[in-house]
This record gives C-alpha cells, structure tokens and sequence, in this order.
C-alpha cells in the first residue's frame, strides 16, 4: 500500500502566503448530462434492461375475411450494465509542515497530522472536478481514453468500451470516414523519434498550431504506449510536407504507408453538409435531436463563418453561433478530434448509481482508529453508457471500426 506522495514545486517559504489556491482551469464545466445530448438514468445498482421494440407491417387488399400478414413482431433488448471503480488517496498533512501552508496548521505537535482549511476544501474540490472530467472521457472514449491533458488514469480491471466503441463495433448505426469530407493526405513516412515526425506525399498545406488525426499506419508506431493510429495531435511544421506531432515521442517500428486528416475553415461546412445530407431520416427533422462536434470542427466552422461574414464590421468580431442551417451544434470536448455525432438525447442512456456519486468523496481518519496519523480519501463510483437504436445514430470519425486502431 502506498501513500500520496506531496511534491512541492517550487518551495520558497519566506514571506506571507497569499489566501487561496490558484487552481488550473479544468475544461468541461459542463457535461454531457448538462448540455442535454444523453439522458441520466439515476439509481442503477445493477443491469439496466433497455427494451426494443419493432414489427413488420404490410399494407394489403381489403378483404371481408381477415387475412393476417406475415411478418415478425420483434421484441428485444439492450442494457446498461454499471461498472464500479473508485479513487482512493492517502494524505499524512505533516508533509505541509516544510511549506508555505504550516501557518494554517491548528497549534499542538498532535495536530500537525490534522488537515486543515481552506487546504483540503480546495484539495477536495480539485479532486471532484478531476474525476468528473475523467468520467467525461470515459463515458465518450472508453477506459482507454481516460487520459486527455494528462488529467488521470483508469486501472481498474472491468472492461468499459465507453460510447464511441460501442458505436464503432455495431454494424446497424450509421458510420462514415472522417477523410470522405474532410482535409486528408497520404503519408510515406512516421519516424521513431523524439518528437515524431510524418512525411507526406504531396504539399501539406497545414499550419503550425492545427490539429491532425492519424487516420491509418502500417508499421507499428504508438505513442504513450498505444498505436498511433486514431490518435490526434497539434502539429509544427517543419516543411511544405514534413511535420512533428507536437512534443510526442514514437516508439515501436516506423510507418511508411498511411494518411492522415484534418478539419479546418477550409473543410469544416463540408464534414457538416455530410452530416446533415446522412442523417438518418428517422431524426433529421426531429426537434430534440442533438449535434455533437469535437472542438476542430467547431473552430473551424466559426472560422470559416468569420470568413465570409459581412455587414456591420462582424468579419471577425464577436462568437460566432454554432447553428448549421437551423441546427444547433454542441461542442463535446472530449470528443476525439474530427468527429461529428448525431442522435437523440432520449436514445442515449447513462446509467448511474446516485447522482451525488460525482461529489461524494469519504473522509477516514485513521488516527481515531488504528493510530495512524493519515487521512484516508474515497469516492465510489458505478456508471455505464450504452444507446439503445442503432440505426438512428450517425458517426462521423476517422475511425469508424475498432479493428482500425
């Protein structure tokens, strides 16, 4: 067993310390529940059953004897199936006798083991604001993917393909290539190095700054310990058509074949043309239907509207509306980059314990107990994420099956 270990960087205690802690600002104030794109299903302690429903129906000759049809009444199901995983961590708050929070600390050698405020409020209210990002990620990525902005990791061992796997492995839900609308080139190389560096066929016309996708690799690079392949990247370009991916390091065996894509101001009405012509018809004029977006393809759709704005100086002035022709556009930000959703809140289900479970974070004190001046922090948690009719959902993903990665 092991207890957290508090690094203090950098250290000068001199002086007064200022009343508060500058907390990073984490991203997604608002989730998936808040901005109304799946509906929470509270109170699941175990399999949730989803019932399906459909049935053949057949427009006949009329006939003064009743002539049954034939045909199937088909009546199935889908479920939600919680996951539990939990976050415990282990304090001894007498590390903070060497810092600048020693003044905060209660008088009395007994109490150098005692938290203290306003340090463990803020210390509980990062935390809860990390894992609810972290379950954002793994709701839309899977287990995989809990892992963006070097926020945390999942080590628990139940498997959670999260939403965009399920999607990808079902045949019956809408799926097209990113690159079929989008910006896309072939690759003839991806280096081993530090960082990597891709090398395409032809003139990039990329800019240092925007994001790219590996769409497909031969070889076998990855990059933090997974394939390349599905991964995206804010690029530098060092040519017309060399670029790094960033500050990442690849590893495995080089790619000399592939192709990478990109949404930019130049593609992105045309990725939401896609969307808009595919949708199925089920939902297209369906009121409560929701667009997700990754945050690319909103930037360079609001790019591309600055573009060609005009009258009264609006050129590039002010937020520019995600509304594509009367249909509003929500920004996922963990939606993986160049990737597009379309669907109804109602057919996309997350399941969920207690809805305090997000902020419910257990405070031990073990030195009422076994003597040991530690404080035990834990928060339980059991969610999954699951949709329930295929064919009215459209994905719009460089990857659109999981084999690919």
């Amino acid at each position: 067993m092991s207890r957290e270990t508090i690094t203090f960087s950098p250290n000068t205690y001199a002086g007064k310390l200022y009343a508060g802690v500058a907390l990073p600002a984490l991203l997604a104030p608002f989730g998936l529940v808040d901005k109304g794109l799946i509906t929470p299903r509270p109170g699941i302690k175990k399999r949730q059953v989803m019932r399906t429903m459909d049935v053949s129906v057949e427009f006949q000759d009329p006939s003064c004897s009743f002539n049954a049809q034939a045909g199937t009444f088909y009546n199935g199901e889908r479920y939600l199936d919680p996951v539990k995983y939990e976050v415990m961590i282990e304090i001894c708050w007498a590390d903070f006798l060497a810092s600048w929070e020693v003044e905060r600390m209660k008088k009395g050698s007994l109490n150098d083991y005692q938290s203290f405020e306003p340090t463990e409020s803020d210390f509980l209210d990062y935390m809860a604001r990390k894992i609810a990002i972290m379950n954002e990620q793994l709701y839309i990525n899977g287990k995989s993917g809990v892992n963006a902005g070097g926020i945390g990791t999942a080590t628990f061992s139940a498997a959670y393909p999260g939403l965009l796997e399920r999607l990808r492995d079902d045949s019956t839900v809408n799926k097209i290539a990113t690159q079929n609308s989008a910006g896309n080139i072939l690759l003839s190389s991806i280096t081993i190095a530090n960082p990597g560096v891709v090398t395409t066929i032809g003139a990039h016309g990329l800019s240092t700054g925007q994001r790219v996708t590996i769409a497909g690799a031969n070889g076998s690079p990855y990059v933090n310990g997974k394939s390349i392949i599905g991964q995206s990247f804010i690029i530098t370009v060092l040519s017309a058509t060399t670029f790094s991916i960033g500050a990442q390091t690849t590893g495995g065996a080089a790619a000399t074949d592939g192709n990478v894509t990109w949404v930019s101001a130049s593609n992105a009405v045309n990725i939401l043309t896609t969307a808009f012509q595919n949708t199925p018809l089920k939902i297209l004029r369906n009121p409560d239907k929701k667009i997700w977006v990754s945050t690319d393809v909103a930037m360079g759709y609001q790019l591309a509207q600055a573009a060609v704005a005009n009258g009264a100086g609006s050129y590039y002035l002010d937020d520019k509306k995600l509304d594509f022709i009367g249909n509003g556009l929500t920004e996922v930000d963990y939606l993986p980059n160049a990737t597009v959703l379309v669907g109804v809140p109602d057919n996309i289900q997350l399941g969920f314990d207690d809805s305090g479970d997000e902020t419910n974070i257990q405070t031990i004190d073990l030195s009422k107990t076994t003597g040991d001046d530690v404080i035990r922090y834990k928060m339980s948690m059991k969610t999954d994420i699951n949709y329930i009719y295929g064919n009215e959902i459209l994905l719009i993903t460089p990857l659109i099956t999981t084999t690919e990665s």
